[in-house]
């Protein structure tokens, strides 16, 4: 049986949601998720 990773795109504004992002991302990746968008990057 094939096991599937699923890619997740964050998307919010960076100041006011930064501790509820950082939770959301936390949490993604405890349950083998990958978390992407514009916060995950480095630019």
């Amino acid at each position: 049986m094939e096991l599937k990773r699923y890619q997740i795109f964050l998307s919010s504004t960076f100041a006011d949601l930064e501790v509820e992002r950082r939770n959301v991302m936390q949490t993604l990746l405890e349950l083998d998720c990958i978390p992407s968008g514009m916060g995950v990057l480095s630019c």
